[in-house]
């Protein structure tokens, strides 16, 4: 996932930016590796000017990397005890609040450290106010309605034919023209 499409284009400056994009990298990166799934191509067949494309079922990084069998048993359970001591819902909440706490950062607002944000992984340190799901889907909520809608994508004109064209009015003439000589050309009947 780019950063950029999380964090947005805006300048960041300072260290206080670098600590939250740290902490905004972090929690995204175990989100994105241990609980969203996603399409692989498996394969692409061309059938004429046609392309089919096949997948692999979704499934998510880390369980790709076990299906591989490539890490050993302690990285395995490594993987597993971080999967399970992780919670998704924690780690969004990190991630939505880091991006509103870099959206102010950049606005030119300087009093982030008084607003409150949750740990991204470790279940001791965070507090059961700051994990619950309500909480979470509040702040999810006021982030959408100060977001900016997407511009519409321009639809292309279809071209439409005249229904009447500019000779209409002369189009028995012209027919009874060309059953009298098939081998007129548009210039000569326009001289006619």
């Amino acid at each position: 996932m780019l950063i950029r499409q999380v964090v947005g284009y805006q300048r960041l400056e300072g260290l206080m930016a670098a600590k939250l994009l740290g902490e905004l990298y972090g929690a995204l990166r175990l989100f994105t590796n241990l609980y969203q799934p996603s399409f692989k191509l498996k394969e692409m067949i061309r059938e004429g000017a046609k392309l089919k494309r096949r997948h692999h079922p979704p499934r998510t990084a880390q369980q790709r990397l076990m299906a591989l069998g490539k890490p050993r048993d302690t990285q395995q359970k490594a993987l597993k005890e971080l999967q399970r001591s992780s919670d998704p819902v924690a780690l969004l909440g990190t991630v939505r609040c880091c991006q509103a706490s870099l959206a102010s950062l950049s606005a030119g607002q300087q009093d982030q450290e008084q607003r409150p944000r949750t740990a991204a992984v470790d279940p001791e340190q965070d507090s059961k106010e700051q994990r619950t799901l309500s909480r979470f889907l509040r702040n999810l909520q006021l982030l959408w309605q100060e977001s900016q809608p997407l511009p519409e994508p321009r639809q292309k004109r279809r071209y439409t034919p005249r229904l009447s064209t500019l000779f209409a009015e002369h189009q028995e003439q012209i027919e009874q023209w060309l059953e009298r000589e098939a081998s007129m050309n548009a210039a000569e009947i326009l001289r006619g």
